[in-house]
């Protein structure tokens, strides 16, 4: 069960961090841009844990609440099919204050990170360490195919 703590434990909490599990509604929605209803189920009464889901073929968006926090990492494992995770264009990055928007960096250019290629049971994480001032990031996910998830969290640093 995912813990989720409120924006002041977030906020005070980030001098020690703090874990949670990635939650969402697993809804790809293809090419259609994100709401922040999509991705952190606010208005959505099928927000679920991204863990023990398999999902298809899709681009799936989920809001990682982070107010506070310096940097993030964000770790996942597949148990089924890890090669479908496109893992150039699975990514984790800042956003605007829509919570969807991807914020670019000083020169116009991404600040997202990638993940290494997945393979099936080994673990990924990637951190991103720009996030000082920033309500949360957004990891982005793209699957090429079935995959089934058993470890999907993030820490805030």
């Amino acid at each position: 069960m995912s813990v989720v703590h409120s924006r002041e434990e977030r906020t005070y909490g980030a001098v020690t961090g703090w874990q949670e599990r990635i939650r969402g509604t697993c809804v790809s929605l293809g090419a259609t841009a994100p709401t922040l209803n999509d991705v952190s189920g606010s208005a959505v009464a099928s927000m679920v844990d991204l863990v023990g889901r398999t999902l298809a073929a899709g681009t799936y968006y989920f809001f990682l609440a982070c107010s506070g926090a310096a940097a993030v990492d964000v770790t996942l494992r597949a148990s089924a099919n890890a090669t479908n995770i496109d893992a150039t264009n699975t990514k984790v990055y800042r956003t605007l204050s829509d919570n969807v928007t991807e914020k670019m960096n000083a020169t116009g250019s991404s600040s997202a990170v990638t993940f290494a290629t997945f393979a099936n049971g080994t673990q990924q994480t990637a951190s991103i360490t720009t996030l000082r001032g920033e309500r949360g990031a957004l990891l982005k996910l793209v699957t090429t195919g079935s995959v089934t998830i058993d470890q999907a969290d993030y820490s805030a640093l």
